[in-house]
């Protein structure tokens, strides 16, 4: 008989409610992205371990692959990185970079280090900029967690430098399995309130 471990994960896939964006997940503020987790695996996770580091629900997927044997060599290239390190250790986080959204002339989003670079992040999730400009807003997330204060005027390098990341997604991007369905008036009441339909 094998031994079983077992492992609790748990996501707490809510707003966080003090932060810029906490009306939808949708939103690509840290409202809307930022999620808590609580992983509990007795013997290897030390009891009220607490981790500070930026990582992606994406990284689950490898990191359970690696805990069980598993290959990282997938038919496709993941996403994600293994944060097995991060989350026993308090290593730093693999990422230097973390993608949030990418999607032409929709909402996007894209954090690299303590900068995190939003464009058009007023949209809601079905909304399109249309033939208007793309709006930019660059935060420090270390001085400015509550994104208030938009930077891209007084850091135009890091700006940029951000702005030419996302822009590499998003001319990457394939286009989503899911389409929209044309018969759909709105989304389902449960996902509201609407807030990219206030005035």
């Amino acid at each position: 008989m094998r031994n079983l471990v077992y492992i609790t994960l748990t996501c707490f896939l809510i707003s966080i409610f003090f932060l810029q964006g906490c009306k939808q997940k949708t939103q690509m503020y840290e409202g809307g992205v930022r999620a808590p987790v609580v992983i509990t695996f007795p013997g290897r996770i030390k009891p009220g371990t607490f981790i500070d580091e930026p990582l992606h629900v994406v990284d689950l997927y490898p990191t359970l692959l690696k805990l069980t044997g598993a290959s990282l060599e997938q038919e496709h290239p993941l996403d994600g990185k293994d944060i097995w390190a991060t989350v026993t250790r308090a290593a730093g986080s693999p990422h230097k970079e973390i993608l949030i959204n990418a999607r032409e002339g929709r909402s996007s989003a894209i954090r690299v280090g303590d900068w995190k670079l939003v464009s058009n992040g007023h949209l809601g999730p079905v909304s399109s900029i249309g033939d208007e400009e793309s709006r930019y807003e660059l935060f420090n997330l270390e001085t400015d967690p509550y994104e208030e204060r938009n930077l891209v005027d007084e850091n135009p390098l890091k700006f940029e430098e951000l702005k030419k990341r996302l822009d590499y997604y998003t001319e990457a991007a394939v286009d989503p399995y899911v389409t929209s369905n044309p018969e759909a008036k709105s989304f389902p009441r449960v996902w509201g309130p609407y807030w990219w339909e206030e005035e």
